[in-house]
């Protein structure tokens, strides 16, 4: 008799491995102190850490998705003209849809690395959220 429940134990058990997680956690955005604050409060002003640390949550993990923000990489690396200023550059990809996220030192720049990202094969549109710094 203990052996069928242990099947069926068994069987649950592997069910529930495979379940997937559907849980969602809040978005949480860091303020200028360090301080951990629920997104959308007034913790930060303008541009959040909550917004790039959720993009990067929806980088796509398919093949052609990792292929596209290569490709993107290596064509900002590849581009003497920004030299110095394309490294700290964040793309996700999520589908077709790419998202630049990140400083550049330039206007030029901004728009250089755009082109790069609209002229990448397999890319549909690019959300150009790069910021100039000097």
């Amino acid at each position: 008799m203990k052996v069928p429940f242990i099947v069926v134990a068994g069987g649950l058990l592997a069910l529930a491995c495979t379940k997937p997680d559907t849980r969602t956690l809040p978005e949480r955005t860091t303020s200028a102190s360090g301080a951990m604050a629920p997104s959308g409060s007034a913790a930060g002003t303008g541009p959040s850490m909550g917004t790039s640390m959720h993009l990067a949550a929806e980088q796509g993990s398919s093949v052609a998705e990792k292929e596209i923000t290569a490709t993107i990489h290596q064509g900002i690396l590849a581009d003497e003209a920004l030299k110095g200023t394309g490294q700290d550059v964040k793309v996700v990809t999520a589908g077709t849809k790419v998202t630049l996220l990140g400083p550049v030192n330039s206007g030029q720049a901004k728009l250089a690395i755009a082109a790069i990202a609209t002229r990448t094969a397999g890319v549909t549109e690019v959300d150009n959220q790069l910021q100039i710094v000097n």
